[in-house]
């Protein structure tokens, strides 16, 4: 019979959980879904613990769900996946702070209310027991749970840790490990399985920037790809004496009669020589120097008569990129222009009428 965790040397146990570690920080490095990496760490969780069950839950609106599991019974995970507790018409009860009330183990550690001075918790925040078939006698008035479940113990689990994990110093996970046998965990390990929930926490962050900055770029592509508007993107020389093309939406490129292949990397100068009588250029050398938006109109004429208009806004991207945004207003000057000259004539009609 091999020895338990909590027996074995401590070198042995540090050993052991310095690979897991190793383990686990590779696996957060390499470009591999979240998921997935979650998945392997999971087991090298339970390989290394010797745990037969292991699983985390992740913060979903007020919840904490369990996001991926290995070894748990579909019973179990049905039973126990929400933590809230509810009022008997199904309502959500809450903490006087307003927050959401959780339920046994598991809430008190994903709600930080942790007592110190009981040898169950660590100074981390952290659970663990190698012997939790005792808890079954703790009188209600000395339980500090809510709602206490038992159903890890009456499953017979008798190693149960449950570990936080923080994102900005917030709780938003927790980290469970379950086992039938006794002794599985030493205070050594509890250490470092919650220095690898840190690490875990530092990944959701990674994670959560990653789908930010996608779901951002893919709100712009899309608001840049359909504006009505045309809207050009300008890379600045190095001394700001030219603007090079990088890049022009659809709407712009009707506009312009411009096809991207043929301006994309070219002087803005190249691509419109007159746009110094325009006024565009010094507007663009303006908003690189200074950083400050402007807004001008642009006419074009045709046999001494208005043909295009445009209102143009000039803004500068913290990259340093210069993005122009030109919306045709022909038809609202058209129509100004027509009620201007119909109110002449108006007037005209009644300063005739008057004489």
């Amino acid at each position: 019979m091999s020895p338990s965790p909590s027996s074995v040397p401590n070198s042995t146990v540090g050993d052991r959980y310095q690979s897991l570690t190793v383990d686990v920080l590779s696996t957060l490095n390499e470009p591999i879904p979240f998921e997935e990496a979650i998945h392997r760490i999971l087991t090298s969780i339970r390989n290394t613990t010797t745990c037969d069950a292991v699983g985390i839950r992740l913060q979903a609106n007020e919840d904490f769900p369990y996001f991926l599991q290995n070894g748990f019974s579909s019973d179990f995970l049905l039973a126990e996946n929400s933590l809230l507790s509810r009022d008997p018409t199904g309502g959500i009860c809450r903490n006087p702070d307003g927050t959401v009330s959780l339920e046994c183990t598991c809430g008190l550690v994903l709600s930080g209310k942790i007592d110190p001075a009981n040898p169950l918790f660590t100074p981390g925040g952290s659970a663990w027991t190698n012997d939790s078939f005792p808890f079954l006698e703790v009188p209600p008035s000395e339980d500090p749970r809510l709602h206490p479940r038992n159903r890890c113990i009456h499953q017979g689990y008798a190693s149960v840790a449950l570990i936080p994990i923080r994102a900005r110093n917030a709780i938003v996970g927790l980290l469970q490990m379950n086992g039938y046998a006794k002794g599985l965990f030493s205070p050594q390990a509890i250490e470092s399985l919650e220095r690898l929930a840190a690490h875990i926490g530092n990944a959701l962050l990674r994670k959560q920037a990653r789908d930010e900055l996608h779901e951002g770029r893919a709100f712009w592509r899309g608001l840049f790809e359909n504006m009505s508007p045309g809207v050009a993107v300008y890379s600045p020389f190095p001394d700001g004496s030219d603007f090079v093309f990088k890049n022009l939406n659809p709407a712009g490129l009707r506009l312009s009669s411009l096809r991207l292949e043929d301006i994309e990397g070219l002087p803005v100068t190249t691509v419109f020589p007159g746009i110094h009588t325009m006024g565009l250029f010094e507007v663009l050398q303006r908003v690189w120097r200074t950083g400050q938006p402007e807004s001008f109109p642009t006419a074009f004429y045709s046999d001494s008569r208005l043909s295009h208009w445009y209102e143009n806004y000039v803004f500068k991207l913290p990259s340093g990129e210069i993005v122009a945004i030109y919306d045709d207003v022909t038809g609202k000057k058209h129509a100004e222009e027509s009620l201007r000259e119909a109110v002449a004539r108006e007037r005209k009609a009644n300063d005739a009428k008057s004489q």
